[in-house]
């Protein structure tokens, strides 16, 4: 099979646009969420369970580019997408460690 799904262009062109890679947006978009979810749902910054909509959010990107990769007859490489999954995770969870020793500092 030949061509990429309409998803992926769209990563591509956006990715052209912005100067990012197409792993780039699933970073950003998952930050965007991880606020977006904390402040829809008054979730506290220092509660692990507001790292919960950037992992499902992670989770499913990276299920579609996996669907795509095997619908399109792309190599799978798993280390590769457990990384991307990690990566769009890391700057929500930092967030996270981060509020938690600002709230238990001694002053």
């Amino acid at each position: 099979m030949n061509g990429i799904s309409d998803y992926q262009s769209m990563k591509l062109v956006l990715g052209d646009v912005f100067g990012l890679s197409r792993d780039g947006f699933h970073i950003i978009i998952a930050f965007l969420v991880f606020l977006a979810a904390a402040r829809m749902f008054r979730i506290r910054l220092t509660g692990w369970h507001a790292l919960i909509a950037p992992v499902v959010l992670a989770l499913g990107l990276e299920a579609k580019d996996l669907y795509d990769s095997v619908s399109y007859g792309f190599s799978i490489y798993p280390l590769g997408n457990l990384h991307d999954v990690l990566t769009s995770v890391f700057l929500p969870l930092l967030t996270v460690l981060y509020a938690r020793l600002w709230e238990h500092r001694p002053d």
